[in-house]
């Protein structure tokens, strides 16, 4: 990752983990709201999209992430970044997951030069609703 990456997500906005080891070693089933993708999901779904959302698995040891999205057959790898929230950004792409201290996360995606979100709710793996 460059220098401009890392330094572009304080910008962004993105509030990183206190703890840096709370993010260590943990895994969470995380499930989309709705079904597809919106332009902008801050007040609401405006400019619904195209884009199937999808459940996916977190899996992190240490500042690495393994993401398993039920709709991918290959899983994809992140860096988790850690403040009050955990930020895993994407290795091959400008996409990134935060999931909250509560369990709410939000997902940007970059298609065809847009962006596109969603949110919902992640739990601890091996735990029910």
């Amino acid at each position: 990752m460059t220098v401009a990456r890392v330094l572009a997500l304080p910008v962004l906005g993105i509030m990183f983990l206190t703890d840096a080891t709370r993010a260590q070693n943990q895994s969470f089933v995380c499930t989309p709201t709705l079904s597809v993708f919106c332009r902008n999901i801050h007040v609401g779904c405006a400019g619904r999209t195209d884009i199937r959302t999808s459940p996916f698995i977190i899996l992190m040891q240490g500042q690495v992430a393994e993401l398993k999205f039920d709709n991918e057959p290959e899983a994809r790898h992140g860096v988790v970044w850690n403040e009050n929230s955990i930020v895993i950004q994407f290795n091959d792409r400008k996409d990134w997951i935060r999931v909250a201290s509560g369990g709410r996360f939000s997902h940007r995606i970059y298609q065809d030069n847009r962006a596109a979100m969603s949110y919902g709710v992640c739990r601890p793996r091996g735990t029910s609703d």
